[in-house]
């Protein structure tokens, strides 16, 4: 089953998707504008792109991106950020960050992350980083906060 993918031509933001329900034609530009509440004068702002696989919008938001190779607009999926611990010392641990699934043309320099409600940085090279954290004996959680990566929460335990 296929889906017809509304996206921003500014921004490349997907903005809307939608299943093509068998036996019916499929959903037009117009359609899907309507669905997603854009203002009529805005609907050149907009494009439609088709893929063969089906995801709801939030699907579509959560693991889909709008890139441009050699001048045509194309959906591939997000790249997946690999997050992984190590401890050094009884209170410091090392955290690496590894991007898979990237493109050629992707020129990522920094993964943004937040340990404990406290937001950081970790710098990429080559789409992999480390840095280390000093924390006191607990449990925590690390997010990526960037949605242009998919990626899994890291459970950490310092002992």
């Amino acid at each position: 089953m296929s889906s017809q993918i509304l996206f921003n031509l500014a921004t490349k933001e997907i903005i809307w998707s939608i299943a093509q329900a068998k036996g019916l034609p499929k959903p037009n530009k117009k359609s899907l504008c309507k669905s997603a509440r854009i203002q009529v004068n805005d609907y050149d702002k907009y494009s439609l792109l088709e893929i063969d696989k089906h995801y709801t919008a939030l699907e579509a938001k959560d693991n889909l991106r709008i890139v441009v190779i050699n001048n045509y607009y194309k959906v591939v999926e997000k790249p997946t950020l690999k997050l992984s611990y190590s401890n050094t010392t009884t209170n410091r641990v090392k955290l690496t960050v590894k991007l898979v699934n990237t493109l050629d043309q992707d020129n990522f320099k920094e993964v943004n992350l937040k340990l404990a409600g406290v937001k950081f940085t970790i710098q990429l090279n080559n789409n992999q980083g480390t840095k280390v954290v000093e924390l006191p004996k607990g449990r925590y959680q690390v997010v990526c906060i960037d949605d242009i990566f998919i990626s899994e929460i890291l459970k950490i335990r310092v002992v």
